[in-house]
């Protein structure tokens, strides 16, 4: 869901972070370098995608492919 929030990119990033290392891609299977640009990337994509929806707004992504939800 699209939110508005008094957040950091650093604040994301940590979410971010928090999110793939507790579904197992955590920088103990990735590289530390490779970790840190998939997290940078992934929080980059969600600030971007957030942009075109306004807030309240449901979405998901699969891929590259984003889909606002009823």
């Amino acid at each position: 869901m699209v939110w508005e929030l008094d957040l950091t990119l650093d604040d994301i990033g940590l979410a971010v972070a928090g999110y793939y290392t507790s579904g197992g891609l955590g920088p103990d299977l990735l590289r530390a370098d490779d970790f840190t640009d998939l997290v940078s990337e992934t929080v980059e994509d969600v600030v971007e995608y957030a942009r075109w929806f306004p807030a309240g707004t449901l979405v998901g992504r699969r891929l590259d492919h984003i889909r606002v939800h009823a």
